[in-house]
């Protein structure tokens, strides 16, 4: 059920419409499970999907912070794919040169496994300190060049006190519900420094609703915003836009504001294509997974077996929403911090790609597209064959 007078975590505002609801979804999809059992019965929450056609920002509104708990057992980790490894070192690259980040400070809230930050600090000779409760002490990869060092918590109020000349969240506000109260306390926290830069990056809720892409949308995701609405919520709080690109063929869009003096009201917002993307979402959404679902009925009834590329949250969501069981084998990932693991929601092994060859699939799901070409080869050189599709 849509809450009465629900209002609106970016602008506060009431004019909110219901998009679409799921039911019992897994409320992580990145910790590590060591059995079939606990990811099988691991906790779930319902997801409530609003559009506010003042700010165009999408939110959860039944979401619940108590039932997520992040740490160590988190494993977010994308770097030990090629295709995105390359990705965020010419992105560290691009905003060294654009924005002159040569021996100044770094802070980066929900830094994950510190990999970005120390990049950062590695091109441009930078001290940084990372903010992030699933970091990992021994996982760091200390910079060849300049320092970084990290704290094992959230960022909050208590570190208002560090100065920085460059403040990075990347992949990290989609998951802050209060979006308006978190980037008020960001500004205030800046103070006076109005040199200070701050970057966001996050995922691209019109590619989401014009894909259908019911895979990106899970409850450690509470907020999903296009270029509008985010560029809205940090110039009503105190920030001043100057720069927002669209990255990883689209499926990102970064903003780069900087402190401003004083604030504009959002009545000049306009949300564009989003609010015509969200009449009937519901409808076409369905539509596509059952169009999956019977799909991958297909090939079990037809002796073939699949495999999925990919466990993480895409997977999770991909498998939970079509309630799919041993119609797939197996999920494959790169990261090795997760062979061994289990899917949570439906149990499913996670396995290393050498593990491909004993499988030998006759269909692979690969659960984004960026990565065909690197799935695409890795399979070449193992001598396998299958059919390849991709969400």
């Amino acid at each position: 059920m849509f809450p009465p007078q629900a209002r609106c975590p970016g602008c506060r505002g009431t004019a909110v419409t219901r998009i679409t609801g799921l039911s019992r979804v897994p409320v992580h999809s990145v910790l590590l499970l060591p059995s079939a059992r606990e990811a099988k019965t691991f906790p779930r929450g319902n997801l409530v999907l609003g559009y506010c056609s003042h700010c165009g920002l999408v939110s959860n509104y039944r979401y619940d912070a108590s039932l997520q708990h992040y740490g160590s057992r988190c494993e977010e980790s994308q770097g030990y794919s090629g295709t995105f490894a390359a990705f965020q070192r010419e992105l560290a690259l691009r905003l060294v040169d654009r924005y002159a980040l040569r021996r100044k400070r770094i802070l980066e809230i929900g830094c994950g496994k510190g990999d970005f930050l120390s990049l950062l600090c590695e091109l441009g000779d930078n001290d940084g300190v990372g903010f992030d409760p699933a970091f990992i002490p021994d996982r760091l990869r200390t910079p060849r060049k300049g320092r970084a060092r990290f704290i094992q918590d959230f960022y909050s109020e208590k570190y208002a006190g560090m100065e920085a000349d460059f403040i990075c969240c990347q992949m990290t506000l989609e998951h802050i519900h209060p979006v308006a109260d978190f980037v008020t306390s960001l500004r205030k926290a800046i103070g006076a420094n109005t040199e200070t830069l701050v970057f966001i990056q996050v995922p691209d809720a019109v590619r989401i609703l014009r894909a259908c892409a019911f895979e990106d949308i899970y409850y450690e995701h509470c907020s999903y915003f296009t270029s509008a609405s985010l560029r809205n919520v940090f110039t009503v709080n105190g920030f001043a836009v100057i720069d927002a690109t669209s990255e990883f063929e689209g499926q990102y869009i970064t903003l780069t504001a900087k402190p401003a003096i004083g604030s504009r009201k959002a009545d000049w917002y306009d949300p564009g294509e989003i609010g015509t993307l969200a009449l009937g979402f519901e409808t076409r959404v369905r539509n596509r997974m059952e169009r999956w679902r019977s799909f991958i009925g297909s090939v079990g009834l037809h002796g073939r077996r699949a495999v999925l590329c990919g466990s993480g949250s895409k997977a999770v969501s991909f498998l939970t929403g079509l309630n799919v069981d041993q119609e797939v084998h197996s999920v494959v990932d790169v990261n090795p911090h997760r062979h061994g693991s289990f899917v949570a929601g439906t149990g499913h092994a996670i396995i290393s790609p050498e593990q491909l060859a004993d499988v030998d699939p006759d269909v692979v799901i690969v659960m984004n597209a960026v990565y065909c070409g690197e799935i695409h080869d890795m399979l070449a050189r193992m001598g396998l064959k299958p059919r390849i599709l991709h969400l």
